[in-house]
């Protein structure tokens, strides 16, 4: 009986735990279509740091926490740093989406606020520190250097040469 209980109780608090930020996804435009910039799937918890929601807020989650509302200065804001508004990145370019309005924009066009990407990119690398992207590619500091040096060594034999 208690084995029967312990699972039963471990499978509320999980069903709830994938849901409880269903309210929130409604209060941005296609709040419930946000691409994981690291795979295929959809990034449910748009304002926190991993993709179920819950724990530490992304740098848009903070932002819309300030408030809990889309505003235009929530949409004109680019809260990951990538040169994207949130408003670009959640298909609402304009800031006229409005709570309960369809949702607007291409879906293919949607890309994630709270994460600067591409995740592979220098800038966003060092803008996306501390985060843990999962699945994500990531600039290499080591990958550059081996290219330098591969350049400098042509260089030299050049230099040698002639």
């Amino acid at each position: 009986m208690h084995g029967k209980l312990s699972c039963l109780v471990v499978f509320t608090s999980l069903v709830l735990y994938g849901q409880g930020y269903q309210p929130f996804q409604s209060k941005i435009p296609n709040g419930d279509k946000v691409p994981s910039p690291c795979d295929d799937n959809l990034w449910g918890g748009v304002g926190h740091l991993v993709p179920g929601g819950g724990g530490v807020r992304n740098s848009f989650g903070k932002a819309f926490g300030n408030g809990t509302s889309w505003t235009k200065d929530l949409c004109e804001a680019d809260s990951d740093g990538d040169g994207k508004t949130n408003g670009e990145e959640l298909g609402d370019p304009d800031c006229t989406w409005s709570e309960g309005d369809p949702a607007p924009g291409d879906v293919a066009d949607l890309s994630h606020p709270g994460i600067c990407e591409p995740t592979d990119s220098k800038e966003c690398t060092e803008l996306n520190d501390g985060l843990v992207l999962d699945g994500c590619s990531t600039y290499s500091g080591a990958t550059q250097m081996r290219m330098l040096l591969s350049v400098l060594t042509l260089v030299l034999a050049f230099i040698l040469l002639f």
